[in-house]
């Protein structure tokens, strides 16, 4: 004979909230090592509660154990597989953390039916800055025309489409952010600084943007700015890949070899296919002086690298 399910007192219920709430405003008290303890206790009696598993990855996020956070987002959506608000917070950090292949794999797979869905996929093919960071009017097919132009090199097709956009809505943070792009694509570093900084007026917390000039900053040789801009990208929002590769560039540059090597190599940890990190590291090696780990290092970028039959 099978087994009635029992249904929760009201009396448990209101007290599982209670303990999430009390989970939730430790992350927000920037104590993440009790809202870890908090979640873990009620995972142990509740493993399928998905807003659990979102408070441990905010937690876990705070203490930059990216890998690990990303899999409890990976359980949440699990444990509610027709949340959107948590198949969008996944794809978002897979995206910020670089992992932009698996953020669209994850987003072709995830269980969402109709507008959700279509949502979902145009964030993990757009990215969260153009999800999130508004546009006003302008018509978002107009932006990834500019966009798909910039991917294919062709910068005097995505100048000329981006030139009446910003002529038409000059105060939208996001068509400077794309200037500043083709800019530093062009090597007018000094051009993209200018239209990065306008962008960042317009829009002060907008993280591409900020990454992007701690970018044009070390390219025009304004090193201690670069490190300054870059670092605080970097702590608003540990997943955003661009930051931290940049930030670990300028470091690098600024002589403070330890510091990009440490960057570096939690880069390469999650990306170890990553040729960019891979060579950042071989030039941090090499001003260590440890030359064994140049060459291991450069081994692994030419393994990588398709082999020439003709």
């Amino acid at each position: 004979m099978a087994r009635a399910q029992m249904k929760a007192s009201p009396q448990a219920i209101a007290a599982l909230k209670a303990q999430l709430a009390a989970a939730n405003q430790a992350n927000e008290a920037k104590r993440p090592d009790i809202a870890l303890e908090k979640a873990d206790r009620l995972l142990a009696t509740h493993p399928r509660l998905a807003q659990a598993h979102l408070v441990r990855a905010t937690a876990l996020m705070s203490f930059r154990k990216v890998d690990l956070a990303l899999a409890a987002l990976s359980e949440a959506a699990k444990c509610a597989p027709q949340d959107e608000a948590i198949w969008t917070r996944y794809v978002t950090d897979l995206h910020r953390a670089g992992q932009k292949g698996r953020a669209r794999r994850v987003a072709e797979k995830a269980p969402l039916k109709g507008l959700a869905k279509k949502r979902l996929k145009a964030l993990a093919k757009g990215g969260p800055n153009l999800a999130t960071t508004s546009l006003g009017d302008v018509p978002p097919e107009r932006v990834h025309e500019v966009r798909r132009a910039i991917e294919a090199g062709r910068l005097d097709d995505a100048r000329d489409l981006l030139d009446p956009l910003i002529a038409d809505w000059p105060e939208v943070a996001f068509l400077h952010n794309m200037r500043g792009i083709i800019h530093m694509e062009s090597g007018s570093n000094g051009a993209a600084e200018q239209a990065l900084r306008r962008a960042l007026t317009l829009s002060p917390g907008f993280a591409e943007a900020q990454a992007n000039l701690g970018a044009a900053l070390s390219r025009t040789g304004q090193i201690r700015e670069a490190v300054e801009v870059l670092s605080a990208a970097f702590s608003a929002n540990p997943l955003d890949y661009a930051a931290k590769y940049n930030l670990a560039d300028a470091l690098y540059q600024a002589g403070r070899l330890n510091e990009a090597r440490i960057l570096g190599e939690e880069m390469r940890d999650q990306s170890p296919d990553n040729n960019d990190v891979l060579t950042h590291l071989a030039r941090v090696y090499g001003g260590m002086g440890e030359h064994q780990r140049v060459v291991e290092t450069i081994q692994k970028v030419w393994a990588s690298r398709p082999v020439d039959m003709g």
